[in-house]
């Protein structure tokens, strides 16, 4: 049962950062290279330049790795879901070291869709071709 909230935690937090995933055999995709030197971890701060309001949280550096995921075919208790086993390949990537607070996502959101609203006003001001 362990095991099984390992590969729980490990897919889950894959899938919740929307990491880049990719096949072990695959070339590396150059253009996403993280130097080790500046994968570091940081504080972001977002701020709403309007009212003021800030909001502050920390970003903690993932190392990237390669990892076998599921179970031997030959494990004692294993499932059917639990393979086939494969390698895979994680990019370095940030990860919110806490969950994000409803202060934090106001802000963000506030700011993409003002900057979104404003795209499309800017988009509806363009005059349209007459014949």
């Amino acid at each position: 049962m362990p095991r099984l909230w390992k590969l729980l935690a490990i897919v889950g937090v894959g899938l919740l950062a929307a990491l880049p995933i990719a096949w072990a055999d695959k070339p590396a995709d150059k253009s996403l290279h993280v130097d080790a030197k500046t994968h570091a971890n940081y504080t972001e701060t977002i701020e709403d330049k309007e009212s003021g309001e800030k909001a502050t949280f920390e970003m903690i550096a993932i190392p990237g790795g390669t990892f076998w995921m599921g179970s031997p075919a030959t494990e004692k208790g294993r499932n059917p879901d639990e393979g086939p086993q494969h390698p895979v390949a994680i990019k370095p990537f940030w990860m919110g070291k806490c969950e994000v607070s409803w202060d934090e996502f106001e802000l963000f959101f506030k700011r993409k869709w003002k900057s979104a609203a404003l795209r499309r006003t800017r988009r509806s001001r363009k005059p349209t071709p007459t014949r």
